[in-house]
């Protein structure tokens, strides 16, 4: 098993700031251990980009609801050591309190950043409204994930499992999230970026029923170097009834029916549709959709920077702590790239079938 000396007296560096972070993923680690040894501990390997990604649970009660998003991506256990390992548990079925949190609730940020415990080495995230506590060590590849109750979980974060973490470290290796979806075929993927509602989701998934691939539909992580490149993260979509109807061969992947509470449906792809979703390809354009009310769908040439204004806001919106790296990668990838404006029609069964032509001409 994977060890890490992640002790206060061992994680000493300038700064009063600094201390109090390292202090605090101090307590979280020993809060966790006090859960595995109360608990079965339980492991999970995944493979990210070209990234061992290890899951270690205190008991069973998370298991449901991180690894079904990412269940495409599931390797068999290793004794290879994680290049990343997030320990993970939840206080009601570990009976393992989260420690105090050692700040003041003026330290919230906009994106839930604590203010004071993002430093160098660590960065935190506390969401309260859905309790629920991110944390990563920079220096020892060691993330923590913890909240209050699995069985009251969000929904949106069962359809993007760990996402904070992720992004931070992933990042430091040359590779963003991005608030995106990628479909693709053997000849390379068109990345589809835009804010919610644009229309992205709906072109991703329409692509399960054509002859693309599916790499995701609102979170995919990409890197620039050495060819522009585009990894899947989560097998997964949230949608509307409105949009289900339009898309009625995903009625098999349905998890949870849109209710009183959550306006949309959950759905897991990995199992319905397993040989339909990729994990990696070469990126060959970029595309904004834009939703036109006409029959046919069509293409536009547009500039790298309108593409670039479509895919950095959104994404550096929702990511705590993206910003100039961020924007970096995405602005690297977006100009070696055609980009497009993707016109959709009402003809759904169209859209897929454009794309294609797209990838098959940018290859020849």
């Amino acid at each position: 098993m994977h060890s890490v000396s992640t002790t206060a007296s061992n994680m000493s560096v300038p700064g009063e700031a600094n201390q109090a972070a390292l202090e605090f993923a101090a307590a979280i680690f020993a809060s966790f251990r006090r859960a595995a040894a109360s608990s079965p501990e339980l492991v999970r390997d995944y493979r990210i980009g070209n990234f061992l990604i290890r899951l270690r649970f205190a008991g069973e009660a998370m298991i449901p609801q991180l690894t079904p998003a990412l269940e495409h991506l599931a390797v068999p256990p290793s004794e290879s050591r994680a290049d990343l390992t997030v320990c993970v548990w939840d206080s009601i079925s570990t009976r393992e309190s989260l420690p105090p949190p050692p700040w003041p609730n003026a330290a919230y940020g906009k994106r839930a950043e604590i203010t004071g415990f993002n430093t160098e080495r660590i960065r935190t995230v506390y969401h309260l409204e859905s309790s629920v506590l991110s944390l990563l060590d920079l220096k020892e590849n060691l993330g923590f994930y913890w909240t209050r109750d699995a069985a009251n979980f969000p929904i949106y974060k069962i359809a993007a499992p760990l996402i904070s973490i992720l992004h931070w470290w992933l990042r430091e290796r040359g590779h963003q999230v991005v608030h995106a979806a990628a479909v693709g075929n053997a000849n390379g993927a068109a990345l589809i970026a835009g804010r919610s509602g644009s229309g992205k989701s709906t072109t991703a998934l329409a692509c399960l029923d054509s002859r693309l691939l599916y790499l995701g539909d609102d979170y995919c992580l990409i890197a620039a170097a050495p060819e522009p490149r585009v990894f899947s993260l989560f097998s997964s979509a949230k949608l509307t009834p409105e949009s289900l109807a339009r898309l009625p061969h995903l009625r098999g992947a349905i998890h949870r029916e849109a209710d009183e509470l959550t306006d949309k449906s959950l759905l897991f792809l990995h199992r319905e549709f397993r040989k339909k979703i990729g994990q990696s390809l070469p990126l060959r354009a970029v595309l904004i959709p834009r939703v036109t009310g006409g029959h046919d769908t069509s293409l536009a040439r547009i500039s790298p920077v309108a593409a670039l204004t479509a895919l950095a806001p959104s994404t550096i919106y929702q990511l705590a702590g993206a910003g100039q790296s961020a924007l970096q990668i995405m602005t690297a990838v977006v100009k070696q790239l055609p980009c497009y404006e993707l016109r959709l029609g009402t003809e759904i069964r169209q859209i897929p079938e454009v794309i294609a032509s797209l990838l098959d001409k940018h290859h020849a």
